[in-house]
């Protein structure tokens, strides 16, 4: 399975941004025989949220973690989410 972007399970904002119902649900037989389904659902501003795992394909990328602090290297589009209280 790859990461997908939250905005892919996101209804379309009324204003264009904000709140808003993001869900999905995932339903897979193993080999085994064995079954795994999942459902989530949740209220939030995907444009606020950077996912680590799917914007490595756009240039971010962690350079330390530690668990006092955590170093990126983000591209320019993505310099919103550095900004002081994000």
């Amino acid at each position: 399975l790859k990461p997908q972007r939250l905005e892919d399970f996101c209804e379309h904002p009324a204003s264009g941004k904000g709140l808003r119902w993001c869900q999905h649900s995932f339903r897979k037989r193993l080999e085994d025989g064995g079954d795994v389904e999942l459902s989530w659902r949740m209220k939030a501003d995907p444009e606020s949220i950077l996912s680590l795992d799917t914007e490595a394909e756009q240039g971010v990328r962690v350079l330390k973690c530690d668990p006092g602090q955590l170093e990126l290297e983000l591209p320019v589009s993505h310099a919103r989410h550095a900004a002081p209280g994000q």
